[in-house]
């Protein structure tokens, strides 16, 4: 598949931003607010995954006071990587930019930071945290594993016609795994940001506050991830060689990797 021709980028109007709420108002109006007083002016998608709480009716305001914002209500929890897709198929915009309720904005210029490198580079599909994914959605523990770059969704930017083109974002603990696995096979590129100087992710509120929803294929698939990672390290202790995973770019300037 070729790649799309570059198109100038002059500024975040060519940006929409997308978040997705499940019954944690005080940390998506933090997130909202946050992002706001940075870029009063972005366009932004909330989708609230059928919160059936105070939620709809605080975000529904801010949908009715702010022009540029736009909320999706389901009436049932889709889960979060379906909640994505659904904002992203109705993206305009050239580009999105994903970021996880439970994310504080701290710095501005990410926005024009990611435009930049898009408009060095035609083949970019998606620039934020980057690391990695094994087959199964999974990190990996040695380098010798089956692997892809995954840029980490709770905070990062992605071309919206590429997107359009891949798998979609699922039920998962990293959506995206196979729409990188996607990428990878259509050539697009992908850029690690220092995001985490900007943006603060507490993680995982959601998950922690209301469950995950596993179903029996995601079961299986964790199970499947632990037996083949139990191999590799029953194969690392009988050849006595140590399993060393890939390296993982720092998540702040000067930081250290991490996942």
């Amino acid at each position: 598949m070729g790649h799309t021709a570059s198109i100038p980028v002059t500024s975040v109007d060519d940006v929409t931003v997308v978040t997705v709420n499940y019954r944690t108002l005080q940390h998506t109006r933090r997130c909202i607010e946050t992002l706001l007083s940075l870029y009063s002016e972005v366009k932004l998608i909330i989708v609230d995954n059928g919160s059936a709480d105070e939620s709809l009716k605080h975000l529904s305001s801010l949908a009715a006071r702010n022009k540029q914002v736009v909320l999706l209500a389901n009436d049932r929890n889709i889960f979060h990587g379906p909640a994505l897709n659904q904002a992203l198929l109705t993206v305009r915009s050239r580009f999105a930019f994903l970021l996880d309720s439970d994310c504080e904005v701290t710095g501005g210029g990410f926005l024009e930071r990611m435009l930049g490198t898009f408009e060095r580079d035609p083949g970019l599909y998606a620039i934020g945290k980057l690391g990695w994914t094994d087959r199964f959605g999974y990190g990996p523990i040695t380098r010798h594993q089956h692997m892809t770059g995954y840029v980490h969704p709770f905070a990062a930017m992605f071309d919206v016609d590429k997107y359009k083109r891949l798998p979609p974002a699922v039920h998962h603990g990293a959506p995206l795994y196979r729409n990188m696995w996607g990428a990878r096979r259509a050539g697009y590129h992908l850029a690690h940001d220092y995001i985490e100087n900007d943006i603060t992710h507490v993680g995982k509120v959601t998950a922690r506050s209301h469950g995950y929803g596993y179903d029996r294929r995601l079961e299986w698939q964790y199970r499947l991830h632990r037996v083949e990672n139990a191999l590799w390290r029953g194969g690392a202790a009988v050849l006595n060689r140590r399993l060393v995973p890939p390296v993982l770019l720092p998540g702040r300037s000067g930081g250290t990797g991490g996942p």
